[in-house]
């Protein structure tokens, strides 16, 4: 929505308008996927923690707030303004529901990127790379806010300077948690037998995180270049229409991205379990015995596995 007011007039905002109606049908499908999710995880993990419920919860308020909003912007464009262009570019630009979709995306991806940023600290037990990415997703946030303000006041070039701040803090955020998470479960995965139980739960892991994280980061750079042409002023209507859709899109990439690894916990915890052989015999060279190795090996393990409930 940033680059329409800055750069196009109404005669020339016909394709963003059905870019956004594009973006909205593709945010509500995957609002759709969501539920899934949802229904999953409470159907399938009724033995999670207090916390972890809670989090699920409140994120499918969030999204389904975030799916109100993209029905009521719908609604206005097509149906109260479905004769007056001029007057449905002008309630994208001044329609209060619209001035807070930049400010919900925000949200959304904060609250899971804490999630995350928690999983992180599980894995790795370092505070210093956790605090990184914590920095660079709170000064997003703190953007995406200002940005927020900015929008109101229609001061379009200091917002889309802010929105470039946002995108890219969250972009260097993402890439700072997603390869973290990628380097301590690579260096897990190096003390472990590769045929172990663990060693598969860590495969599953690392394979999970990429996933997850690919969707999003994608939207990310998609978005982040495109504000840079905007605020060059080097833009056409193609490249606005696939901002407007990854933008849109991006905080229910964010939600769908913890839960697919929370509902994915029992599948992991199941194919390590049905491995043939000990459990997570790791190589420890300082034991001093075989029998100090197995109690080390069982004990790491053990800590492995409890760690997937708080992931």
């Amino acid at each position: 929505m940033f680059s329409l007011r800055a750069t196009l007039e109404v005669s020339e905002a016909k394709p963003y308008l059905g870019g956004w109606d594009l973006a909205i049908c593709a945010g509500l499908v995957l609002q759709g996927v969501l539920y899934a999710q949802f229904a999953h995880y409470t159907s399938f993990n009724n033995g999670d923690s207090v916390r972890i419920k809670l989090f699920v919860a409140f994120l499918a308020l969030l999204t389904t707030l975030r799916a109100i909003q993209y029905v009521t912007v719908m609604w206005v464009q097509n149906v109260t303004m479905l004769d007056n262009i001029e007057g449905a570019v002008h309630s994208v630009m001044t329609f209060w529901v619209s001035n807070t979709m930049t400010l919900t995306a925000a949200f959304i991806s904060y609250y899971v990127q804490m999630f995350l940023c928690h999983r992180l600290w599980v894995i790795s037990h370092n505070k210093y790379v956790v605090a990184v990415s914590l920095v660079f997703f709170v000064a997003a946030l703190v953007s995406a806010i200002i940005s927020a303000c900015l929008e109101f006041s229609s001061s379009w070039t200091a917002f889309i300077d802010m929105i470039a701040a946002y995108i890219g803090l969250t972009l260097s955020g993402d890439l700072m948690l997603t390869g973290s998470t990628t380097f301590f479960l690579l260096r897990h995965y190096k003390n472990v037998i590769p045929r172990g139980p663990t060693a598969s739960m860590l495969n599953s892991l690392l394979r999970i995180t990429i996933q997850s994280a690919t969707p999003a980061a994608v939207c990310a750079c998609i978005n982040f270049t495109v504000v840079l042409m905007a605020s060059q002023g080097d833009i056409t209507s193609a490249p606005l229409v696939l901002s407007c859709i990854t933008n849109t899109v991006l905080p229910q990439l964010y939600a769908i991205s913890a839960m697919w690894i929370l509902n994915s916990r029992e599948n992991m915890r199941a194919k390590a379990e049905a491995q043939d052989g000990p459990a997570l015999e790791t190589i420890d060279p300082k034991s001093r015995s075989a029998a100090s190795q197995l109690e080390s090996a069982r004990a790491r393990q053990s800590e492995t596995l409890d760690s997937q409930e708080t992931l």
